[in-house]
This record gives structure tokens, sequence and C-alpha cells, in this order.
């Protein structure tokens, strides 16, 4: 971490002599959006973060916190510890402070409905994740997809809570919102691709032990392009999740392990490792699903 923060440094300094214009980070931004969902996670923590450096002294339109606290979101995941809640609260708490201060209405629904994405994890802060959840659902009725990712995300809370009702529910309001704002072309974190939803929704059905993942994840399979490796590996440990929780704690926990195998170290990430993890103790947790 201290190397690429001193990288991130370097490179504003190198890069970049005249500040960038409205135009150029909002472009700079879709582009690490877009990246981020095939490049590894510790070269785009690196170029995000020289980013972050880059734009904070130009923070006086509200227009620039709105693409600041969107990167820190997309930085967020390699940035947070594993085990560390407090932390991972912290960080995305921040984003959310510095999505209201852009006064955008959309930055402010996807900063957290992405956010608690990223914690919808037994070992993150649920309690903060319900909250970013709900918040941006409260914030605008409209279909879009921060309200997709907080509906998602609330599934994903109510199944590592037990309570299986409330996460269908929510799931069913997810696919409702993706019926309108999901699409088939355009891969970024910032859209909704039919794979994407495909997987998201494998990660709730597998948590609650549902039969139906298994249909889901094959969908998933088919429809996703094989550029996005990580994504793959994310589904394998779901079927590994889904196994543990079915009764096979072993080969559940072999199977996530060798989908991780695969995967080249420097493509792994923060929420791949959580998710193992999860599969591992999943024995702890067979009766709660």
């Amino acid at each position: 971490m201290p190397g690429l923060l001193t990288d991130a440094v370097r490179r504003t300094f190198e890069e970049d002599a005249v500040p960038l214009t409205l135009d150029g980070w909002v472009e700079r931004m879709e582009q690490h959006a877009a990246d981020c969902m095939t490049v590894g996670a510790a070269e785009m923590q690196q170029r995000i973060a020289a980013d972050l450096i880059a734009i904070r002294p130009q923070l006086i339109d509200p227009r620039l916190w709105a693409v600041a606290a969107r990167l820190m979101v997309l930085h967020g995941a390699p940035l947070i510890d594993v085990a560390d809640a407090d932390k991972t609260a912290r960080w995305y708490q921040a984003a959310v402070t510095a999505a209201d201060r852009s006064l955008d209405t959309p930055t402010r629904i996807w900063v957290r409905g992405r956010s608690a994405l990223s914690m919808a994890h037994p070992t993150s802060a649920l309690s903060a994740c319900r909250q970013h959840a709900a918040e941006a659902a409260q914030l605008s009725d409209a279909p879009s997809v921060g309200r997709l990712m907080a509906l998602v995300s609330l599934a994903n809370a109510y199944a590592l809570g037990g309570n299986a009702s409330a996460a269908r529910s929510s799931l069913d309001e997810a696919r409702t919102v993706f019926d309108t704002v999901g699409t088939t072309d355009a891969v970024s974190d910032y859209t909704m691709p039919e794979w994407r939803m495909y997987v998201d929704t494998s990660l709730v059905l597998s948590r609650l032990g549902d039969h139906h993942a298994d249909a889901v994840q094959a969908e998933a399979t088919r429809t996703m392009p094989a550029r996005f490796a990580r994504f793959a590996t994310h589904l394998k440990i779901h079927q590994g999740l889904a196994i543990a929780k079915a009764g096979d704690c072993t080969e559940g926990v072999a199977h996530a392990r060798e989908a991780l195998a695969e995967l080249p170290a420097d493509r792994h990430s923060v929420a791949l490792r959580r998710l193992y993890n999860e599969v591992s103790t999943a024995d702890r947790a067979v009766g709660n699903a």
C-alpha cells in the first residue's frame, strides 16, 4: 500500500500539469468505471489514488464533488482491509458525504447503492450497508442503477441476516428496476448488463441456500463475456457457497479454493477474499440461511 501511494503522488507531479476540466474529469471517471471491470484491483487502486490526490484542490464546483465521490467508491474496494469493518464504514461514509456535497441526486443514489453493495458481506459493517441502501432507495423512486444496487444490497443484507422473505422481496423489486435500466452492451461499474444482474442474483440465492441459484448461475455463465474473468470467479465461489449451504462444506470450500487459484493473483480483490472466507465459515451458518 505505501508503495502504491508513493507512485500515485509521483504521478501527480509527472502528469497533467494543467488541471483537468470538468469534462476531462468526467471522461476519466467513466474510463475508470469501465476499466475496473477487467483490470486488476492493485492497478486500479494506483490509478484512482493519483486522481483523488489531483482532484482534491479543485473541489469547489459541486459537479467535481460528484466526480470525486464516484472515484472514492471505485477506489474503495481495493483499499479496505478484509476484516476491518470500521475502516470500511468510514471510507464509504466519506464517499457519501462527498456525494451529498455534489447536490446531484443521481450521484447521491449511486454512491450509496454501490457503497452498500461493497459492504454486503458478513465481515463488513452490515448496519452501514443497510443504512446506505435504504437511504438510496428513499432518495428517489425513479429506476436507476444506483437504486438497483441498493435493492440488491438490501437483499444480501436480509439473506445474511436469515430473513429469506425480505431478501426475496428486495430481489424481486431489484429485478423490476433492472427491466428498465438493464443493458446488454455497455459495460461499466455505472451500468447493469444482464450477466451482472445474474451474478448479483446468484449471490443472494446462494446465501439463502435456494436451489434456483443453479439455474441463475447457468444463465450468468451463458451470457457473461469471457473477458470478465474476475466476475466468473465470483460466480464459481457462489457455487461453492451454495454447495456449503446444502451441507457439504468440505466440497464447497474446495470448489471456492480452486476457483480463486485459477485467477491470477493480481486480479484478486477484497470482495473475492471476503467471499472465499464466507464459504469457509458456512458450516457455522448453514442453519441460519
